[in-house]
């Protein structure tokens, strides 16, 4: 049976239960008045295997400041992006498969 990888993307998300017990000061009175908050960054890819359409995601990472700045974002998109196409490759699909947007 074929199958095809149909999306594949970054994904940015709320982390609800972030371990704060590091803030002290000044960062914690921030992280308290809302300046900040805690994301997790994850790849995720849409898949067809076997007939049905399945999510794969990389491991993410969790806990990350909001206002890390544009460059760390990027950078743990980028480490998410490649440990799902090591996940897909790994699941048999091949490099002309595993196409980002």
């Amino acid at each position: 049976m074929s199958k095809e990888v149909l999306h594949i993307g970054i994904k940015e998300e709320m982390d609800d239960s972030p371990d704060t017990s590091y803030l002290v000061g000044d960062r914690l009175k921030e992280y308290q008045a809302g300046e900040f908050y805690y994301l997790g960054i994850q790849a995720k890819a849409e898949i067809i295997a076997g007939g049905v359409i399945q999510f794969i995601t990389s491991g993410g990472l969790w806990g990350i400041e909001s206002d890390s700045g544009d460059g760390y974002l990027k950078t743990v998109g980028a480490e998410q992006m490649e440990e799902i196409k090591a996940v897909l490759l790994e699941l048999g699909f091949t490099p002309e498969q595993i196409v980002t947007y």
